[in-house]
């Protein structure tokens, strides 16, 4: 529990977790973890400023978060720096990070000098550079699900990579499919009411070798979802409610069975409520909005505001900018924000000359179709460095 005494803000922290890094694994009990958050958001509510300022913020580490079946990513979770009270919405910001770029117990666990140097970029410092471009968003750092020589970031849970991360683009809906069930995954686990539907608004970053997440992104939005990739969702989706209590499915109006999705206690819950309150004689007015809209995948990803490469890069010898006419074409007509943030260290590299060549075809392309993506060159006329890389995290605007 949380008072108020004299003015001043007493509360408990039976976990630890404010002001701090908690680490949640399966060894903590879904309860345990929303009794904290519940203490927590008593904390965190505001008192009588339109706008809490909070000093300090939750910063939470979930373990082996699923998404399609068997395939696990650890997120590093911050909770907004403000919180805007009656605000319609919010803004959810996900971020994929590159090479070197791990948990800061890895990275202080390598020898390498290259990681030390870079520890300030580790994945937990990211959500408070994101958090302090982002103020009133909820930040989501998605590690990548494995590190070859502890070194160089692996995601192929979105896009088929060989053994150094170079991405295999396919036609597929999977990187999609992947990135909805493991957000929704860690907002059920975090207790958060969020989801990829309604006001919220979603922004993905890429840095470096994370932009193939993007790049396998665009993929995914050109073509439709096909048999096999149909099945494994809806075998995801049986996975996640087999923890659930059983319920049926709950009939709010004679004859119309309402579609519950991920979340079917809400609609049995909300029926409650409104029967409750009816029976009472307290005459409830009850609307249900876009009663019949499409539930589909593409509708969960119209809350995707915003995408931001930030100094895109592989060890590859190509695909680091896609460059598919196709592609790009769908892409443009999705009316979303482009962001390109480069350094003279990736695209001004004399021993890499595809890479620039690629983003000015991705760049004029985009243009062309008018996209309107927006283009920042960094650091211009300044010596190549890997810091150079790295700061561009730091200078790149919201």
């Amino acid at each position: 529990m949380s008072r108020r005494i004299d003015g001043s803000l007493h509360k408990t922290d039976p976990f630890g977790v404010i002001g701090g890094v908690v680490r949640v694994g399966k060894h903590l009990k879904s309860c345990q973890l929303r009794e904290s958050l519940y203490s927590i958001s008593i904390i965190l509510c505001p008192l009588r400023s339109s706008h809490l300022s909070i000093g300090s913020q939750l910063v939470i580490t979930l373990s082996h978060v699923e998404g399609l079946t068997n395939r696990f990513n650890d997120i590093v979770y911050k909770s907004p720096k403000e919180v805007i009270p009656n605000a319609i919405g919010g803004r959810i910001v996900c971020y994929f990070g590159g090479d070197v770029q791990d948990l800061k117990s890895e990275m202080s666990a390598n020898g390498a000098e290259e990681h030390k140097k870079l520890i300030d970029y580790c994945l937990e410092d990211m959500t408070t550079i994101l958090s302090d471009k982002w103020s009133t968003s909820h930040v989501l750092v998605i590690r990548a699900n494995r590190f070859h020589n502890n070194t160089y970031a692996i995601y192929d849970n979105f896009v088929v990579s060989d053994s150094f991360g170079c991405p295999k683009h396919q036609f597929s809906k999977q990187s999609l499919i992947h990135l909805r069930l493991l957000l929704l995954n860690c907002f059920n686990q975090l207790n958060l009411n969020l989801d990829l539907r309604s006001d919220h608004k979603l922004v993905i970053i890429g840095f470096s070798k994370g932009c193939v997440v993007l790049n396998q992104m665009l993929h995914s939005f050109y073509v439709s979802l096909d048999e096999p990739e149909l099945k494994e969702l809806m075998d995801s989706i049986d996975s996640m409610l087999t923890h659930l209590p059983p319920v049926s499915p709950p009939r709010l109006q004679s004859g119309i069975v309402h579609n519950t999705g991920f979340r079917p206690w809400i609609a049995k819950e909300e029926n409650i409520f409104f029967q409750t309150l009816t029976q009472l004689g307290a005459n409830p007015q009850r609307v249900l909005h876009f009663a019949g809209e499409d539930n589909s995948l593409e509708m969960h990803f119209k809350v995707l505001k915003h995408v931001y490469w930030v100094d895109g890069g592989h060890s590859g010898g190509a695909h680091t900018w896609i460059t598919s006419q196709p592609v790009l074409t769908h892409f443009a007509t999705l009316n979303i924000g482009v962001h390109i943030d480069v350094s003279p260290y990736q695209v001004l590299c004399p021993f890499r000359p595809w890479i620039a060549k690629e983003e000015n075809i991705f760049f004029e392309t985009l243009t062309r179709l008018e996209a309107n993506p927006q283009r920042v060159l960094h650091f211009a006329g300044e010596d190549n460095s890997l810091e150079m890389h790295f700061k561009v995290l730091k200078q790149f605007v919201s």
